[in-house]
């Protein structure tokens, strides 16, 4: 999508590509990597390093008709760097933009619907479960921003295309104990702080105890 969009525009073009975890962020900047275009990942940086870099971010897209920029950032990062947003706020008015939000579910928090960068021109939400669970508002706020759903891919098209292996699906549920799930909730929390980690890749958590 933001290719045909860069192809149309013929001029310069800035994409933000927000994630909820520095190891998606990590994959995505791979898959940059294969259009040709070297990604810049503030949230590796430091907050003075950080200020260079959208420095020579505006300085590259006022000066080329033909320049991309994506910038790969954490939803965290996003949220609380004022220089981040008023950078891309601020660009030229010839400058065509593009949020790209994976898994924009997560989103759905007073922290972004109350500041939603309503700047971009064009907005991309992915998402395997767009509907947030228990919460209809911030649900129906994410839609208002981003539009109604464009595309959708189930795991049955998915299997009968063969992008993924047939499957049975057979439920056998567990019922935890008060203790048990206490201790779930423990490990949950260590999984996800973990998660936030640039050098994580999925196998650096510490062993259970």
């Amino acid at each position: 999508s933001a290719t045909q969009l860069q192809d149309q525009h013929q001029g310069p073009f800035a994409i933000l590509i927000l994630v909820p975890s520095k190891p998606l962020m990590l994959q995505w900047a791979e898959e940059v990597r294969d259009f040709g275009i070297e990604p810049v990942l503030p949230s590796l940086s430091s907050r003075a390093n950080r200020t260079v870099l959208l420095q020579e971010i505006l300085a590259s897209l006022s000066n080329s008709n033909r320049r991309t920029e994506v910038i790969i950032a954490t939803n965290q990062l996003f949220g609380r760097d004022a220089g981040l947003r008023e950078t891309l706020a601020d660009l030229p008015s010839g400058v065509l933009t593009m949020l790209v939000a994976d898994e924009m579910h997560n989103l759905g928090t007073p922290t972004f619907l109350t500041a939603t960068p309503d700047f971009f021109q064009h907005r991309l939400g992915l998402s395997a479960t767009p509907v947030r669970q228990y919460d209809p508002d911030g649900t129906d706020k994410l839609f208002g921003f981003f539009g109604p759903t464009a595309f959708e891919f189930s795991l049955a098209e998915a299997i009968e295309a063969g992008c993924l292996t047939p499957y049975d699906y057979h439920i056998h549920p567990v019922v935890l104990t008060a203790d048990e799930m206490d201790k779930h909730t423990e490990l949950t929390e260590e999984l996800r702080a973990c998660g936030r980690f640039a050098a994580d890749d999925g196998r650096t958590i510490e062993a259970n105890r």
